[in-house]
């Protein structure tokens, strides 16, 4: 995810004019740079699991 998020960020940043958003956006899209990132911001980072509604479980009773 924060991988893509990186290509996405120097995309921007190359199609932006200037040296200096060139350049970073040229770091962006090196791998190892991406890990340090990676390894920087994934402390950062919450998780968390949502059920989509209407996927649940229904047990169905019939009184006859």
């Amino acid at each position: 995810m924060i991988k893509s998020v990186s290509l996405i960020i120097a995309g921007l940043l190359l199609l932006l004019p200037g040296f200096f958003t060139d350049f970073l956006g040229l770091l962006l899209l090196l791998p190892p740079v991406q890990k340090h990132l990676t390894l920087k911001l994934l402390p950062h980072l919450r998780f968390s699991r949502m059920r989509a509604a209407g996927l649940a479980r229904v047990l169905a009773v019939a009184n006859i």
